[in-house]
């Protein structure tokens, strides 16, 4: 299940669903033409392998069809309220270790750091807190310019909070854009100088995703590289029931 069906899912209201199932309808008839070209273009550039237009084309278009599904999920997160969601004790270690094995099975050129051995639970939904686990892990990635990537991944409480920190090895930001990396369509300046393809929602996103659950996210700069840092509610009920 994608991000955008797991917030789909979300969606318990009758009136919310079919006011979002207007966008849904929107996002198909925009995403169609995109994806009709995008098989068009892979059958040509099968043909034409060489050719730098037909995969800067091809790039243009899976960034189009990017930004449609993600303003798409805005529009979901900015219908629902943390009142609304069925909650399940969900334990967050076993996430991180099934999209770790996963992603390492798919990239070799990474060096990626994870020691904790407790499970640790709170209140969400698994769906989505798998796909902000997958979100964080190939965003330090895709960032990471050294061969090998590093990032590192740390799960821990306080038994009030469960905080989940991710570390890499990237591009980093200046101090000043911290606060600025939530903010919709922000691009940093590293970024723009590298010309790295992006819209500047994916951080926007999570961070509403997040705050549903009653948690944080927190950005630091680093010397070499970028920390996210977010915070939960701890869930503090028995380990055996939800």
């Amino acid at each position: 299940m994608s991000l955008l069906q797991a917030c789909s899912s979300l969606l318990v209201v009758p009136t919310k669903q079919k006011e979002c199932c207007f966008f849904e309808d929107m996002l198909h008839e925009l995403g169609t033409p995109f994806t009709l070209s995008f098989y068009a273009l892979d059958e040509l550039e099968e043909l034409y392998p060489d050719d730098q237009l037909l995969k800067d084309l091809l790039k243009e278009n899976v960034l189009i069809k990017n930004m449609l599904h993600a303003h798409y999920l805005l529009v979901l997160l900015d219908s629902i309220t943390a009142s609304e969601i069925q909650m399940h004790k969900v334990d967050v270690h076993k996430i991180i270790e099934g999209e770790i094995s996963i992603f390492l099975r798919r990239y070799k050129d990474v060096s990626l750091e994870y020691n904790n051995t407790e499970s640790f639970y709170m209140h969400a939904q698994a769906d989505i807190i798998l796909g902000l686990v997958n979100f964080f892990i190939y965003n330090s990635y895709h960032h990471c310019l050294e061969n090998p990537a590093s990032i590192q991944i740390d799960l821990f409480s306080d038994n009030e909070k469960l905080y989940l920190n991710f570390t890499d090895n990237g591009i980093g930001i200046d101090k000043d854009e911290e606060d600025l990396l939530v903010e919709k369509y922000y691009k940093t300046t590293r970024s723009k100088e590298l010309e790295m393809r992006g819209a500047g929602l994916g951080l926007t996103i999570m961070n509403k995703i997040i705050q549903l659950f009653y948690g944080k996210l927190i950005v630091k700069s680093q010397n070499s590289g970028l920390k996210i840092c977010l915070e939960f509610p701890l869930f503090k009920g028995n380990k055996n029931s939800i």
